[in-house]
Formats: C-alpha cells, sequence, structure tokens
C-alpha cells in the first residue's frame, strides 16, 4: 500500500508531502482546484510518459517520491527480489521530470528504466479512470481477476508452465528435423570416407616409420658402401687406419719414462678414444653382417605410403594426421545417430507434453466455465447500487486455436457489457464511458477483492452521474472495498466523501504572479465544512452543515 507521497514543483505544486493510512482516502476540491493532481503525481512515479508541462513554472525540475509497505504484496517482493532490489517491506520509488524535457527514476535508490517502473506500477496501483494504468481493460487482467476469483490461480499457473514446456520441446525438434536432410547426406559421405580410411587402417606412428624404412631401403647400396668405408678406416689392413694409428700415438706416450699432466690426460684419452673406435667398429661389422636389400618390401612399402599421400590429398590434412580423421569421423558419424535416437526421443516427448497441457487445460476451461456464471452473476447484483441498473456483465471465453498449447490455456477470457436493454453486448473498452466503466471497475473490485495482488486502487470519476441514494450505495461500496485494500477516491460527491477512512481536501491559492494547490487532512469540524460546502456550495447554512453530521453518521 501507498504509506507516504512527496511531491516538488509539480504543476500547480510547490512542496506537499502526504501519508496515506489503509481503508478508503477520498480527495475533494472545488472544481479547477486540482483534486487530480496526486493521480497524475502518481502516473508520473509509475511510468507515464514525461512532459515539460508538468514542471511547475519556473522550475528547473519537478520531483515525485513515494513509499510502499508491500508486506501484503508478495508478488511486488518478488519482483523486486529477482532484481536484487527488495529492501524488507519497503519500497520507495522516485522520478525527476526536467524542465528542458527527460527524467530519471529510482527505485530503492537503484536507477531504473520507466518500463522498470511500469512494470513495477503494474503490481503497486490500479488505477480505475480514463488512465493508462486503467488495467481492467487488459484482456490479462481480466483473466487473472477470473482466475483469482475462482481461485484457479496455481492451475493457470501449471497450463502456463506446460505451454512453456512444450514450445521448448517443439524448438527443439524444430532445429533438429532441419538438419535432418543435411545430415543424412553427411552420414553416406561420412561412411564412405571411413570405408577409405578404414581400408588403409592407420596407425599412430606408422607413417614416420614406413618413411625411415623406405629411406634406408631405397638407399641399400649407398649405405652398405658407407659403412664398409667406414669400417676400413676405423679397422683395416692399411697402416692409416685409425685404429693402428691410435695404437702408434698411444704407445708413443706410454714409452716415456716421465709423462707431465698433460701428456698422462692425452694418453687416457687416445685409451678412451680407441675404446669409443672399437665400439663403432663392431656396430658398422653388426649393420653389414645384418643388412639385407629386398626389392618387394621396398615394393610393398612404396605402395603403402602412396595410399598415405593419396588420401592426405584428398583430405587436405597431413599424412601423419589420418589416423586421427578416422577417429574424429568415426565420432561424428556416431553423433549423427544418436541424432536420429534424439528425433525419435523429443517426438514422443513432445506428443506427452501436449497431452499434458490438454489434460491440465481441459481442468481449467472447467473451472472457468463455472466460475465465469458465479463472477457475473455476483457484480451483475452490484451494478444497480452504483448507478447503473440497467447493465450488465458477461464473461465471454474465447476459443483458442487447438494447433498449439497456448499459456492462456485453451481459452481467452473477455469481459463484455451492455449498458442498457437492446443495446449491443461488446467490450468494455468499446461500449462503458469513463464513469460507467470506473463503476463497473468498482463492483467487480468489490465481488474479487479477497483475490486481490494489487494493494492500492485508484477510483477518479468514478462518481460521474450518479446522485442521491446511489452516491451513497458507491461510498459504501468503496469503503466496503477499503476492508480488503487501499482505496484512494477522487470525488466530487458528498455521500462518497462522507464514507472516506482519511479525507484529504485540495484547495488552490493564487496571487498576483502565481497560483498554488494545497492538499490538508480534514477532521472534525473541518471535515463537516467541506461536506457541507459540497451539499451546498458557496452558501452554508445551519441545513446543510446538519445534512453534513448525517452524512459522516450514516457513514
Amino acid at each position: 500500500m501507498l504509506t507516504a507521497l512527496s511531491i516538488r514543483h509539480f504543476t500547480l505544486v510547490d512542496s506537499l508531502d502526504i501519508e496515506f493510512g489503509n481503508g478508503l482516502t477520498v480527495i475533494t476540491g472545488e472544481t479547477g482546484a486540482g483534486k487530480s493532481l496526486l493521480v497524475d503525481a502518481l502516473g508520473q512515479l509509475l511510468g507515464d510518459r514525461a512532459d515539460t508541462r508538468w514542471v511547475r513554472s519556473g522550475a528547473e525540475r519537478a520531483t515525485i517520491s513515494g513509499t510502499f509497505n508491500l508486506k501484503n504484496n508478495p508478488v511486488a517482493q518478488a519482483w523486486l527480489g529477482e532484481r536484487s532490489l527488495d529492501e524488507g517491506h519497503d519500497c520507495l520509488l522516485r522520478r525527476v521530470l526536467m524542465a528542458e524535457g527527460g527524467s530519471k527514476a529510482w527505485i530503492n535508490g537503484q536507477p531504473a528504466t520507466l518500463q522498470d517502473l511500469r512494470e513495477l506500477g503494474d503490481l503497486l496501483v490500479d488505477l480505475h479512470a480514463q488512465h493508462e494504468h486503467q488495467s481492467l481493460l487488459r484482456r490479462d487482467t481480466q483473466r487473472a481477476l477470473l482466475d483469482g476469483f475462482g481461485g484457479h490461480t496455481a492451475l493457470a499457473a501449471e497450463v502456463s508452465a506446460l505451454a512453456r514446456h512444450w514450445r521448448e520441446q517443439h524448438s527443439a525438434l524444430e532445429r533438429l528435423q532441419q538438419h535432418a536432410g543435411e545430415a543424412s547426406a553427411r552420414e553416406e559421405l561420412l561412411r564412405f570416407q571411413l570405408q577409405e580410411l578404414e581400408k588403409l587402417s592407420p596407425e599412430p606412428g606408422e607413417f614416420e616409420a614406413l618413411s625411415e624404412q623406405q629411406k634406408a631401403l631405397a638407399n641399400a647400396e649407398a649405405l652398405l658402401e658407407a659403412a664398409e668405408i667406414a669400417r676400413a678406416l676405423c679397422e683395416g689392413d692399411d697402416d692409416i687406419a685409425a685404429s693402428r694409428l691410435l695404437v702408434q700415438a698411444r704407445q708413443a706416450l706410454e714409452r716415456l719414462p716421465h709423462r707431465p699432466p698433460a701428456l698422462e690426460d692425452a694418453r687416457a684419452l687416445l685409451e678412451t678414444a680407441a675404446i669409443h673406435l672399437n665400439e663403432a667398429t663392431d656396430a658398422l661389422n653388426d649393420f653389414r653382417d645384418g643388412f639385407e636389400a629386398d626389392p618387394a618390401a621396398l615394393a610393398a612399402l612404396d605402395k603403402r605410403l602412396d595410399r598415405y599421400h593419396e588420401l592426405s590429398r584428398k583430405h587436405r590434412v597431413p599424412a601423419d594426421a589420418l589416423c586421427a580423421l578416422q577417429q574424429r569421423l568415426r565420432d561424428e558419424l556416431a553423433s549423427l545417430d544418436a541424432s536420429e535416437t534424439r528425433l525419435e526421443t523429443l517426438q514422443q516427448s513432445l506428443a506427452a507434453a501436449r497431452a499434458q497441457f490438454d489434460e491440465a487445460a481441459g481442468k481449467l476451461s472447467k473451472a472457468r466455465t463455472k466460475t465465469a456464471k458465479t463472477l457475473a452473476k455476483a457484480v451483475n447484483a452490484l451494478l444497480a447500487d452504483v448507478g447503473l441498473p440497467n447493465a450488465r456483465i458477461e464473461v465471454a471465453m474465447e476459443a483458442l486455436p487447438v494447433k498449439t498449447p497456448d499459456s492462456r490455456g485453451a481459452e481467452d477470457i473477455d469481459l463484455l457489457v451492455q449498458t442498457n436493454p437492446g443495446m449491443p453486448v461488446d467490450r468494455l473498452s468499446k461500449i462503458a464511458s469513463g464513469g460507467e466503466l470506473s463503476r463497473i471497475s468498482l463492483a467487480i473490485n468489490v465481488v474479487t477483492a479477497q483475490s486481490h495482488t494489487v494493494s492500492t486502487l485508484i477510483f477518479d470519476e468514478v462518481d460521474v452521474g450518479i446522485g442521491g441514494q446511489t452516491a451513497s450505495q458507491v461510498g459504501h461500496l468503496l469503503r466496503e472495498l477499503g476492508k480488503q485494500a487501499q482505496v484512494l477516491c477522487v470525488t466530487h460527491q458528498p455521500q462518497v466523501a462522507a464514507c472516506g477512512h482519511q479525507h484529504l481536501q485540495v484547495s488552490k491559492a493564487a496571487s498576483a504572479d502565481s497560483t498554488v494547490s494545497a492538499i490538508d487532512a480534514l477532521e472534525g469540524r473541518a471535515r463537516e465544512e467541506e461536506l457541507a460546502r459540497m451539499l451546498g456550495g458557496k452558501t452554508i447554512t445551519d441545513k446543510t452543515r446538519a445534512h453534513a453530521r448525517e452524512l459522516l453518521e450514516s457513514a
């Protein structure tokens, strides 16, 4: 509920601070005093389009701040919590309108967009008038009212969730089916490519090993000749063989009776060199003895390496990467096979989701049909009390296309009205005038009060075109509604004003260079005087004062 409103430099207001209580608050004042300025200020606070005309002449900016208590509004609390804007049960909205154009907004001290204000505002305040916040004209509001009144909110939420689940499954299936044709062609190509690779059957590291073997076999004679020359130079019959020369060099040093350290080191190195030379000679002998030239093996190696190079060029990968390519193709083919299984699973899941939706939507349709009659009957019984004795409403159930599940269920809700016998039955927005719409809204809100999620209701011009006993009945209905929610009502009917738990009077004072509106909370004698003014105009008599007291006592 709205607990406080602070206004600075807004149209005719210079500075204004108001506190609001529970129940019904009535706002009265002379014609032209600006009774609707609170409604206008709240509209700006809740995200109405900014307009420089709202900024008081001579001021740089207009500021509106409102404090709301959300203790009994869990939906608004959840909205704030989802955006990390919650600060307990209190919520502070602030908006600044600039004289040069544009505006800024804050929610609990954090910068906010106009869309944020509008979304949150729809959860905080419902304005019943010819106003942007008139939610009763929206079919989603009408549907929510019917479901709330009948206690179907949980079932409606389940139906919406099932519809969303079906759409998700359907989208996934469509994406999979779109790729099904491409997948089939891809699968055929993969099987052909794998058949070629599996015929080659490449192994990790095989290409490098085969290349080395090929080099060895292709250079057999040159390798053998080089090995023989090296062996002869190391250990041959020639006097210049390395082994003989090492022996001679070592003996020359060993014959010395005394060797300095440098020569001893040289002798030791020659001895080590002789050992390595013997080992090299043994390796050369082993290579010569074990070497066999094999033309057939070389031909087989050439053929296999040619196939490696052929597939390497075909697949545009290095020859030594063919083994990894083969595994990737196997994995992709397995993935395509899994997609076929996934397709079947999704088709089954989609059918199951549709069946679940149809079952829940069917239950909701039956419940709504029963509740629609009850709601219409209850509202029609109150229309005479709000000055519409010949009007009646109908709750129409418009079937939705059955092709795809809809989050609204199997039908949408439309409130229809007939204002007089013989007149057509049509939507509220097409038939009802501003005053009629406000009074119809009042009757509906009284009937559905127990299911309200918005905790503050504002009625502007609710008593247009009525008076006497009807105005008194409207006032009592508003007071009754105030037991379930906070109600603010701008009125010019004393019978309605007398029913308020709180009475605010708007007045206007003019000077040579400015005009200022003020709002005062009235109690006791001051309230009697205001009601007397509303009853008798400028001339207030004892008789009108007595009538005013009578209205207050009867309220």
